[in-house]
């Protein structure tokens, strides 16, 4: 009996690790396709607005009937100056 509990036990592993696998692998294309499709104008824009609401302290009725192109103009700045932001412990050389 321990046997055949035993192989039941296997032959449930069996089952399970490819289905795992797939449903893993599933996961990963998912995420990998959403990465490489690029941002609507509605999620440009939200994205631009969240950057500039949180480092440069605007108001949502900033945005208020302004395109997404006065927006962008607005956020380049802010998003340059995000990126060369070196941290006070970090050593530079220069």
């Amino acid at each position: 009996q321990f046997a055949t509990e035993s192989s039941i036990g296997e032959r449930i592993e069996l089952i399970n690790d490819p289905v795992k696998y797939q449903d893993n692998y599933a996961k990963v294309l998912k995420y990998q396709s959403q990465q490489r499709k690029p941002l609507s104008k509605k999620q440009q824009r939200e994205f631009y607005m969240s950057v500039l609401r949180s480092h440069a302290g605007w108001k949502t009725k900033y945005f208020k009937r302004m395109s997404l192109e006065e927006i962008r103009e607005k956020f380049v700045p802010v998003w340059k100056q995000i990126e060369d932001f070196v941290p006070m412990g970090s050593k530079e050389e220069g």
